[in-house]
C-alpha cells in the first residue's frame, strides 16, 4: 500500500507527536510487533490510500482525513491469541478504513489511554470515500 498520511510508523491519537506527513509505504505482510498479540499498524489523517496486489490497484479518497490498517491477521485472530507464534497467516488482506481511532491503551496489559484520546462524544459518525480501480 501507498497512502498519503502520517507515517512512517503506526500512529494513534495519543502517539502522533512523533510521525509526519508525508507518502509513505506499508507491507500487509508486516508482523505484529508486540509480546501480546493485539491492534497493531494504524496509520492516521490520511488523504490517499492507493493498494496494490502487483496485478490492479485501487484508490480510496476519503472526504475527510481517514485512518486505516492493513494486516494479514483478522481482529478476531489477534483477540484469540495470546502469543505471537500462534498466530495464523490469512490468506486474505484485512483493511480496516476508520474515521476515529481511539488512543493506545485499553488496560489489557498496562494502563488505559487518557480521556481525550479514548473516543469522540457517543452518537454514530460517518465518512464518505470514493473507491476507484486504476489499470496498472
Amino acid at each position: 500500500a501507498e497512502y498519503f498520511g502520517l507515517g512512517p510508523f503506526e500512529n494513534y491519537r495519543d502517539r502522533e507527536s512523533a510521525a509526519w506527513f508525508g507518502k509513505f509505504t506499508l507491507n500487509a505482510n508486516d508482523r505484529c510487533p508486540y509480546a501480546m498479540p493485539q491492534e497493531y499498524g494504524n496509520r492516521g489523517h490520511v488523504r490517499r490510500l492507493s493498494i496494490s496486489d502487483g496485478t490492479m490497484r485501487i484508490e480510496i479518497i476519503p472526504d475527510s482525513p481517514m485512518e486505516f490498517s492493513l494486516k494479514r491477521y483478522s481482529i478476531d485472530e489477534l483477540q484469540k491469541k495470546e502469543h505471537l507464534h500462534e498466530l495464523v497467516t490469512s490468506d486474505c488482506v484485512w483493511l480496516a478504513l476508520d474515521l476515529y481511532h481511539r488512543g493506545v491503551g485499553t488496560s489489557s496489559c498496562g494502563p488505559t489511554a487518557f480521556t481525550p484520546y479514548k473516543t469522540l462524544n457517543s452518537g454514530n459518525y460517518y465518512f464518505n470515500f470514493t473507491i476507484q480501480q486504476v489499470r496498472i
